[in-house]
């Protein structure tokens, strides 16, 4: 993440160390100078199954399914309808079947059990793949298909500038999509304009196993 690093036990116990200036330990803490410099326990849930440290906010998915999020929430991304911080790991939404995840900066992005592919957070520039240029403070699907694999993102400050959010992902079918900001060619379409849709890029993304 951001100043921040997120650990995953064998146990299933979720741990955190780094900044803490907006809560992104997840222990109930936060505020200009609190830090940690020693991984601290995150709850005390051991059925943690898949983490993403971004910028600033955490995302994460329990053995059950069900998708938590915590930390920084200016901009809708930990997807719980407002745009107030989380101290501690709050749960998005009710459903029980999120698979994998993805982050670009301000905005968050997962993947479902039936393939569908979900986004929430920042969108002026397109990369909530929705069509729009606007924010979305809860998590919606993106388009009608049931083939997403796998998805990652980069921006954000800290990372890319702080618009240069966007995202790469991948279909079932090798095909491999880009949209957001598309600074300096980072869509991989031969253009640098931004994109609010899923664009292929190429269709024979092979060999990855996740």
């Amino acid at each position: 993440g951001l100043f921040h690093t997120l650990a995953l036990k064998s146990n299933g116990t979720l741990w955190a160390c780094g900044y803490n200036n907006v809560g992104q330990l997840g222990n109930g803490m936060s505020g200009t100078g609190i830090f940690s410099d020693v991984f601290v326990q995150i709850g005390i849930d051991n059925n943690w199954s898949e983490i993403l440290a971004a910028a600033g906010f955490c995302l994460a998915i329990k053995k059950d399914g069900t998708l938590w999020g915590w930390g920084n929430n200016d901009n809708g991304q930990l997807g719980n309808g407002t745009t107030n911080n989380s101290l501690v790991p709050i749960q998005i939404g009710t459903d029980t079947d999120w698979k994998s995840l993805g982050y670009s900066g301000y905005s968050s992005a997962a993947i479902k059990n039936n393939g569908s592919l979900w986004t929430w957070g920042l969108g002026v520039n397109g990369q909530l793949g929705n069509g729009s240029n606007t924010n979305a403070l809860v998590p919606s699907q993106v388009g009608t298909s049931l083939d997403w694999k796998i998805l990652t993102g980069g921006g954000g400050l800290g990372f890319a500038g702080s618009t240069g959010d966007h995202y790469l992902a991948l279909k079932q079918n090798n095909e491999l999509l880009s949209w957001g900001v598309n600074i300096n060619g980072t869509l991989g379409n031969n253009s640098t304009s931004n994109i609010n849709v899923p664009t292929s890029i190429c269709n024979t993304v092979s060999n990855v196993d996740f």
